[in-house]
């Protein structure tokens, strides 16, 4: 038997190398969808730069602003982000709110009193 007859060939490696790439592609990305939470006031109005805290259940990841239209594109990491925790001056914080897979998260403050 010759040690050749073991070995891949160029061609069957530079085929097998891109094919690879889209598998792992696909396990790591196929699940992923943008999760968006939307804050707003009792009247419904979004609340700009209210400060959004993704918690996992083991760990925390980085505040996020909400934009003018009062939302904020949760980001995808390796650990399920199973609530959110908003807080904006002016308003009582949120507390701990569930997210959910299937829609948007919205997520009403109320005026400090």
């Amino acid at each position: 038997m010759r040690i050749e007859s073991l070995c891949l060939g160029e061609t069957s490696l530079m085929k097998i190398i891109p094919v690879s790439f889209l598998i792992l592609a696909a396990a790591l990305f196929g699940g992923c969808v943008t999760q968006k939470v939307r804050v707003v006031d009792p009247s419904s109005r979004p609340v700009s730069g209210a400060a959004v805290e993704p918690i996992s259940a083991s760990m925390n990841h980085g505040k996020l602003l909400t934009d003018q239209k009062g939302e904020a594109l949760l980001p995808h990491v390796v650990q399920k982000i199973q609530w959110v925790s908003v807080t904006k001056e002016g308003f009582a914080p949120s507390g701990q709110v569930p997210v959910s897979d299937e829609s948007a998260v919205v997520v009403i403050l109320s005026p400090e009193k």
